[in-house]
């Protein structure tokens, strides 16, 4: 399983992983959560040890690439049985740390509640600059607050392939297309935002500029931008 999920975003509560593993009580499964995007310092994160007596059945991933920015590094928790098996493997491929990354992490592990709450409000700038643009250029949209990108629907029809060429071509502005990630992914794009503010500004100015070249009864309101 794998929330906050990549890349619809969607999140999950306590009592979803309470109810799934009261199902499979009587089943012979390991429950493994893909928690990439579950920052260490947020309060209100739902993983599956939180529930009781889960730690015999549950494995936890984390990484610290995600939620901290470093690469190549994260732990996981849980059943103890399968972290020696993936120790064992992990030798057996020759992986080793960084020695500065280790202790930066646990530097950041210390600081995690800090590092959240810096994260969060970058996050929350970035994301409302891209969603207020978009939205004066009458694009759906579908964000969650938790993930680093956001996904938008422009006001024409299109194939997500197109869209995405449309906007490197003619805006300069490089996006994923939605059917990378399935077939309910079409008609959509994924804007990351790794930008910071000022770039995301300048990428919904040029993005308005261009939008006429697209489709004809739609006009950007240029006074808001």
């Amino acid at each position: 399983m794998n929330y906050p999920h990549n890349p619809t975003g969607a999140t999950v509560d306590f009592y979803f992983y309470r109810e799934l593993l009261k199902t499979l009580r009587f089943s012979n499964m390991l429950i493994v959560g893909d928690c990439a995007h579950m920052h260490p310092g947020n309060p209100d994160a739902a993983g599956p040890l939180q529930v009781k007596n889960a730690v015999h059945r549950v494995l936890e991933l984390h990484s610290f690439a995600v939620s901290l920015g470093i690469p190549g590094l994260g732990f996981a928790v849980g059943n103890k049985n399968v972290i020696s098996i993936l120790k064992n493997l992990m030798i057996v491929h020759g992986f080793t740390h960084n020695a500065y990354n280790l202790h930066l992490a646990l530097a950041c592990l210390d600081h995690a509640d800090e590092i959240y709450k810096i994260r969060m409000e970058e996050l929350r700038k970035r994301r409302e600059t891209l969603v207020e643009g978009l939205k004066r250029l009458n694009w759906h949209l579908r964000s969650g607050r938790l993930v680093p990108f956001v996904w938008a629907k422009p006001p024409f029809r299109s194939t997500s392939p197109a869209i995405a060429r449309r906007l490197f071509i003619k805006a300069g502005i490089r996006v994923t297309p939605g059917s990378d990630f399935g077939e309910n992914g079409e008609g959509w794009i994924r804007m990351a935002l790794n930008g910071d503010e000022r770039k995301i500004s300048e990428s919904i100015e040029r993005l308005s500029q261009h939008s006429r070249l697209w489709q004809r009864k739609f006009r950007p309101d240029t006074q808001a931008i």
